[in-house]
């Protein structure tokens, strides 16, 4: 039960890196972005 609700989080979370960025299909640079809006979040 626990197995496919964390592979069902997994797949939610990357639709939604596909969604926000579906023009730039690197990871790096999506995990880059990612960690940016989190830093820019944190020292709002």
């Amino acid at each position: 039960m626990e197995q496919n609700t964390d592979e069902k989080l997994e797949k939610n979370s990357l639709m939604e890196i596909w969604k926000k960025s579906p023009e730039d299909p690197d990871p790096e640079k999506i995990a880059e972005q990612e960690l940016d809006d989190f830093l820019d979040d944190l020292l709002l």
